[in-house]
């Protein structure tokens, strides 16, 4: 489980203001990922899915987790993902969110989401 968006990749591109030339292919988002290691920071991003990627953080539950566990676990993924953006200096004020087989839709001011995956 995460929280997060789910992006299309030219979305996490223009966030990071990387430019397009940045990966080879929109399926391999392997140099994202190194970038926002390089910048120590805790979001991941991976493909998952029919042009939609994955951009968040892990929500971290210990085995056989009590809802009370489950719900704090992702109020503070919550946290570290806003806390993340704001270090990296991102805007999230209009982010182009993707449903997977889906065309993309603007959301101002978007929440992070829970993302299973």
């Amino acid at each position: 489980m995460y929280v997060g968006f789910v992006i299309p990749i030219e979305e996490a591109l223009r966030l990071l203001s990387l430019p397009d030339d940045f990966v080879e292919t929109f399926y391999n988002t392997e140099p994202i990922q190194k970038y926002l290691q390089q910048k120590q920071s805790k979001l991941v991003f991976h493909y998952m899915d029919k042009g939609a990627c994955l951009f968040g953080i892990k929500v971290h539950l210990r085995d056989e987790p009590s809802v009370d566990d489950t719900i704090l676990a992702m109020i503070t993924a919550k946290k570290v993902f806003l806390y993340e953006v704001k270090q990296l200096g991102l805007d999230i004020t209009k982010v182009n969110i993707n449903r997977i087989e889906e065309d993309s839709w603007l959301v101002e001011n978007p929440e992070p989401y829970v993302i299973e995956c």
